[in-house]
Order: C-alpha cells, then sequence, then structure tokens
C-alpha cells in the first residue's frame, strides 16, 4: 500500500502525520509527507523560494521535518520499517556525461518520502498522487494555510482524485464506520480499505444498501451478500441499513456528524451520481468528523 498525506505548517498536521502512522503500521505501507506551500496571498507570508533549502527555520520545512519524526518514531528505534541500514556509495548520473559519486542510504523494508510543492494545493495534490500512484491520500478536514487555502481545495482533491481520500478530524474518534456502497459495483481495495478502517478505530462496522422504488430492500440484501460474507470471513460482524436513494445524501450527512462515513465514488458506482459537488459540500460544511471516498 502506498500512502501520500498531504500537510502544511499548521498544527493539525501533527494531527495527520500521527494517523497516517497508525495506519501504516497497521498496512506496512509506504508513505510519501507531502508539504504544500501554496503561492503568496498576503504580506505576511513566506513564501518558499529556491534559497530556503538549507533554511532549517522555514515554518513548512521545520513542519515537515518534524512529522517525519512522529512518524519514526511511532515505530521506535528498532522496528521501523523505514530504517536505513546500509550506505553505498554509487554512481548516478546527473546530466549526460556527468556522473557524481554520491553515498546512497539503502536497506529499509518501506519507502519514506518528504517532498515539497508550490503552488495551487489540490494541484500539488492530485499531481503528486498521479505521478506516485499511491492508494490513499489523506488528509485534515479542516487544513488552514494562510486563510484555509488547502481547506478550499479539499472538495476538489475528493472530487477528482483518482483514487481513495481520507479526510480525519482530530475533533473525534470515530466509533462507528458508515459504509455507503453501490451493492453492484465495489472494488475488493475498497473493501480492505474499510476492513483497516474498522481495525485503526477500534470500530463497529455498519453497511448502507440503496434502495429505489424498483428495488427492494430484499433484493439489495441478496446482492450485498458476498459483501457480508468476506466481512465475516475477517471476524468483523457488520449491521446493515436500508436507505432510500432520494435520502442518501441528507442521511450520510447526519450520520457524519458522529462517524467516519465511507462513500464508494469509483467509476462505475451509482453514488457518483447521487453525491454530486454540491452534496460533497453539504459533507464538508456540516460535519467535523472523517469522511472516507473509495475508489
Amino acid at each position: 500500500m502506498k500512502i501520500l498525506a498531504a500537510l502544511d505548517s499548521s498544527s493539525q498536521s501533527t494531527f495527520v502525520a500521527t494517523e497516517v502512522a497508525r495506519l501504516a503500521a497497521n498496512t506496512w505501507a509506504d508513505v510519501t509527507l507531502l508539504g504544500i506551500e501554496p503561492e503568496a496571498v498576503n504580506t505576511d507570508q513566506r513564501p518558499f523560494a529556491k534559497g530556503d533549502r538549507k533554511a532549517e527555520d522555514h515554518p513548512l520545512i521545520k513542519s515537515l521535518r518534524e512529522n517525519r519524526n512522529i512518524l519514526q518514531n511511532y515505530f521506535g528505534p528498532d522496528n521501523s520499517p523505514y530504517n536505513h541500514s546500509v550506505v553505498t556509495s554509487e554512481l548516478v548520473e546527473v546530466e549526460n556525461g556527468f556522473w557524481e559519486d554520491l553515498q546512497v542510504c539503502r536497506g529499509s523494508i518501506k519507502q519514506l518520502n518528504t517532498r515539497l510543492r508550490t503552488g495551487n494545493p489540490a494541484k500539488a495534490v492530485l499531481t503528486e498522487a498521479r505521478n506516485s500512484q499511491c492508494d490513499l491520500i489523506v488528509l485534515g478536514n479542516s487544513i488552514s494555510i494562510f486563510g484555509g487555502v488547502l481547506a478550499r481545495s479539499v472538495k476538489k482533491i475528493l472530487l477528482e482524485a483518482d483514487t481513495s481520500v481520507l479526510m480525519v478530524a482530530e475533533s473525534k474518534n470515530p466509533r462507528r464506520i458508515v459504509a455507503c456502497l453501490d451493492h453492484d459495483n465495489i472494488s475488493q481495495p475498497s473493501l480492505e480499505l474499510i476492513n483497516q478502517m474498522v481495525t485503526l478505530y477500534d470500530a463497529d462496522l455498519e453497511i448502507v444498501g440503496l434502495t429505489t422504488q424498483d428495488t427492494l430492500a430484499n433484493n439489495v440484501d441478496s446482492k450485498m451478500g458476498e459483501i457480508i460474507k468476506y466481512y465475516a470471513a475477517n471476524k468483523i460482524k457488520a449491521l446493515v441499513r436500508f436507505v432510500e436513494e432520494n435520502r442518501l445524501a441528507t442521511f450520510a450527512a447526519q450520520a457524519a456528524q458522529d462517524n467516519l462515513v465511507a462513500i464508494w465514488m469509483g467509476k462505475k458506482s451509482l453514488l457518483s451520481r447521487i453525491f454530486h459537488p454540491r452534496s460533497v459540500e453539504k459533507l464538508l460544511s456540516g460535519t467535523e468528523s472523517s469522511l472516507l471516498i473509495l475508489r
């Protein structure tokens, strides 16, 4: 599994890094910590420039390194899959005909990368997600960079990312995972990610089946049988709730107030037409809880 964490220099990034560490411990994941430095929006902002490459006091650089230490320290000095145990010398071609003899650290079981991108936050996260081919993007639900630049980008990331997105909230620890699934189309990685959320939060699982005037609850229940069997095989007892299609967006917004709501919005998902941009915005503005968009 590959996890991409979107961070800034705010205090909430510390919480995001800690949640990523917990999830990485469960999944033994490769992790990329991405620092976001937006374009200057006010005169008080100190924008990142090339001259800051060696400036340890720059807020974003300092925050990124502190959050990297938080993740590494979560595993302890002897159990971290990100520790380097071997240093070798290797010739690296910097450009055509020009080589440099570098000391390269190897030996880690898993990769821990720390990167920084400038410019539009949503574009930075989506670009890094595509380049790194990550399986999950993790970000805070109220990350605020200089007036909330990243916060305004959260909706765009949730809607346009090609991969799953987990939005975590520091204010609450969800005791139930409410999974709104398309019973006809659901990916195996999405089922496994819900499994990881149940383990991460030691939470109960409630699966929501979608009904319409033409689809009875009994028919939906029979189609969801394989999903129930999957979780039963993983020793997870899942409760089942049926919700009418025209009430699903309202139900999800209410459920998100106290729980982590997971919504499957893959390319073939019927739920993607129900959770249009306005519905997602309602979820974001009406809750301080976590949200998981599955793909």
